[in-house]
């Protein structure tokens, strides 16, 4: 994995998640920009390069976002390990899984921060479980719509990004 076409990407992506994607929200949720290219990483990097580099945006994605520090570095780390350890059992390659990961990834990431926002971070705010699980569903939902374009643009783009073809990541495996 290159490290520096990373951060650009990082960089870009953190720009349009909170300016451009920020604005789309709908009916409690918006795209999670940031966690399509944390899947993305997670299905084609080397494991330990994929995990610091989830971690990385979930941390960015804490820093600029409304919640508080490490609950999205967490989860997106947490998520990250596990894309890592059932990846081999998967068609990495293929737009359904890419959809399928990405949706149940983002909907657990976004219900444990939702969880932790109304019980820990702020719980006078008045929202219940019932606003969380829609406000995870919708950004789920959302997440899924542009994924499999951003997995296939960034799948074009494999080599200048440093990520291996599925068939070479088992044979570099770290045990």
């Amino acid at each position: 994995m290159r490290w520096l076409p990373f951060i650009i990407l990082a960089c870009i992506g953190i720009v349009l998640q909170t300016t451009v994607i920020y604005r789309v929200e709908l009916s409690h949720g918006s795209p999670d920009l940031m966690f399509i290219i944390a899947v993305h990483y997670a299905l084609h990097a080397v494991s330990p390069d994929a995990m610091i580099a989830a971690w990385v945006l979930g941390f960015l994605t804490d820093l600029y976002g409304p919640g508080r520090l490490g609950v999205f570095a967490f989860g997106f780390g947490l998520m990250a390990i596990v894309i890592v350890q059932l990846r081999d059992s998967m068609f990495r390659d293929h737009p359904l899984t890419w959809m399928f990961v990405t949706f149940i990834g983002a909907w657990l990431v976004h219900f444990m921060a939702g969880v932790h926002f109304i019980w820990v971070a702020y719980p006078h705010s008045g929202r219940t479980i019932i606003d969380v699980v829609l406000c995870a569903t919708f950004t789920a939902i959302y997440t899924v719509v542009p994924a499999p374009y951003i997995h296939w643009l960034f799948g074009r783009f494999r080599g200048l990004l440093g990520l291996l073809p599925a068939h070479r990541l088992r044979t570099r495996r770290m045990i």
